[in-house]
């Protein structure tokens, strides 16, 4: 945020403004009592009023900027001067003239006047009527007569400097209080932004352990399946009841891939995309993917610079975000799709929490739907909450939304009102270079009893039902398989097995020693080692930090057709490319 430079109040800035007209009409009235004809007052007492004037005037110039600050300061100055000018009117004998009409005049003309520059010209106008209603009645001016007139001006300006002084106080007290109910409401807002920070940060931990947990259980199911249903001949009674196992498996696989990507430990294929060329393949599906009584309208600006996202995972969210859409308007509508270059400046990243100044791809997704209430916006992004009826929702499409935008480095927000739609904005921040990636195509391996291998694997697996898994696939392929339930007893293993590993199989996060930490004190003992990581809980983080090859990984669950696959194009890695 820029620093706000301090601005002096408008009392302040007019001090020496009302010193110096204060001084003026005190002049001009010591003038006025000093050269009237009234003999009313004696010298004394006219010495003594002037002398008084001359101190007021003193004391406006000393006073101390807090009491000309006050708010009484204005009314009081005026009050006294009204009072004064009033009264030495009085005791100058111009009690009958015209003079006190023009002089009320004028201070009503303050009170009402827009500005300084109209109030002294109406004065201007008033004291030149009073000039030509004076000579007409008397032929020619008198001294008296000629001092009323600069006296008026003076007082004219006097009153019109502190209308002026009160309304831009006034002003100035407006916008404070509008600064003060904005910095309120932004505060207000940040406050509610982190809260949700917060309660998205603990429900991502939760699901990110329950994913990994559900996963070590799939792998079990999904493996043994795979394994059985290749044993079982083709016309077995109970195969179809295996294969519906197998299905129900790989439907719970997707659902804790979600809650990964929710809980931002999905693996990633990272790439510099441009992100409008996404948008425009994937705008083909949405047609497909909609009703045809809803209106598909895309705006789409020249993108000036790349993203760094997973082209699969950009689609899905695109993908996602339509669907949601499509849900909200059952009777019809229209679905603008934008995609557009943006600027966020410092006030936009103060408003909004952990967000960057910065250049940004912005991509929005806004339909004419039933809309949203704010207490319905707050929780759109949970895992499992859904306004939709039962059974036509998980309730985890929005959360993936949610992880994938801030995996990769970006955020969305979210705008409804019940009635009138909703808007979702996706902001990337944009990179300039990069390599363009995509995913390569996989091919699946089927078991195969008839290739037998011979090489050693060391298979660390702190789960017992996953490493008895992991065996029997390996050991039916011929493996010689050295286990361990953590990192320490590997690491004995390895350094007295005699013989050489040609494998290290293990799993990332273990208690004692994790797999990264193990790969590296193995590789002393064994150097020509090859290692394959397999977890069901990838924090991203750890992983491009720790594992340079994204080849060298296998995601849980797993089924034994990809344990073999992995296995297999691990081995066949060129010892320069695996280290």
């Amino acid at each position: 945020m820029m620093e706000t430079p301090s601005h002096s109040s408008p009392m302040v800035e007019g001090r020496s403004t009302l010193v110096l007209l204060q001084t003026l009409v005190m002049i001009i009235l010591s003038y006025q009592l000093i050269f009237t004809s009234e003999k009313t007052l004696s010298l004394v007492a006219k010495t003594f009023i002037i002398l008084c004037f001359m101190g007021s005037t003193l004391i406006l110039a000393r006073l101390p900027t807090r009491f000309q600050q006050s708010g009484w300061f204005i009314g009081t100055l005026v009050l006294t001067d009204t009072i004064l000018t009033a009264y030495t009117i009085y005791l100058s004998a111009a009690l009958d003239s015209d003079l006190f009409i023009i002089f009320f005049l004028i201070v009503l003309l303050a009170g009402f006047s827009p500005n300084l520059k109209q109030m002294l010209g109406l004065s201007v106008l008033l004291c030149a009527i009073y000039g030509v209603t004076v000579y007409i009645r008397a032929d020619a001016f008198s001294e008296g007569h000629f001092l009323r007139i600069p006296l008026l001006l003076i007082m004219a300006t006097f009153y019109g400097a502190t209308a002026e002084t009160i309304r831009k106080q006034q002003a100035r007290q407006v916008q404070l209080i509008e600064a003060s109910k904005q910095a309120e409401l932004e505060k207000s807002e940040l406050a509610a932004q982190l809260r949700q920070a917060h309660k998205m940060e603990a429900i991502g931990l939760l699901a990110g352990g329950v994913a990994h947990d559900f996963n070590n259980v799939l792998t079990v199911i999904l493996g043994n399946a795979s394994v059985v249903l290749h044993t079982m001949p083709a016309r077995a009674p109970d195969r179809s009841a295996l294969e519906e196992i197998q299905r129900a498996g790989e439907r719970g696989a997707i659902l804790t891939r979600q809650l990964l990507t929710f809980s931002r430990k999905q693996t990633l294929q990272l790439g510099s995309l441009n992100l409008g060329e996404v948008v425009v393949e994937v705008r083909k599906m949405l047609h497909r993917l909609i009703q045809e009584d809803i209106e598909l309208v895309h705006i789409q600006e020249d993108i000036d610079g790349l993203v760094k996202a997973d082209r699969g995972q950009r689609e899905q969210v695109i993908l996602n975000l339509a669907v949601n859409a499509r849900d909200a308007m059952p009777q019809g509508g229209k679905l603008t799709m934008e995609t557009r270059n943006c600027e966020l400046d410092e006030r936009f990243a103060a408003r909004h929490l952990d967000v960057r100044p910065g250049r940004y791809v912005m991509i929005a997704m806004t339909d004419t739907g039933c809309g949203m209430d704010k207490s319905t916006c707050g929780r759109i992004f949970d895992p499992f909450f859904t306004t939709k009826s039962p059974g036509k929702g998980t309730g985890l499409g929005l959360s993936t939304v949610y992880g994938i935008v801030k995996q990769s480095g970006g955020f969305i927000t979210v705008d409804s009102e019940i009635g009138m739609g909703t808007s979702f904005k996706i902001y990337l921040p944009r990179v300039h270079e990069g390599i363009r990636t995509a995913s390569p195509a996989r091919k699946v391996t089927p078991i195969n009893t008839e290739s037998q291998h011979s090489e050693t694997v060391l298979l660390v697996e702190d789960e017992e039902s996953v490493r008895s898994l992991v065996h029997r696939v390996m050991g039916a392929q011929g493996f010689q398989v050295l286990q361990a339930s953590n990192g320490k007893e590997a690491l004995s293993i390895g350094q007295e097995y005699p013989g050489p590993i040609h494998l290290l199989l293990t799993d990332v996060v273990m208690p004692e020693m994790d797999g990264p930490h193990l790969a590296e004190q193995l590789h002393a003992a064994h150097p020509e080692t090859l290692v394959l990581y397999m977890s069901g809980h990838t924090d991203y983080a750890m992983l491009h930090s720790r594992i340079l090859d994204d080849a060298a990984f296998l995601q849980k669950p797993f089924t034994a057709e990809a344990l073999n696959e992995k296995v297999s194009e691990v081995l066949s890695t060129p010892p320069s490319l695996a280290t």
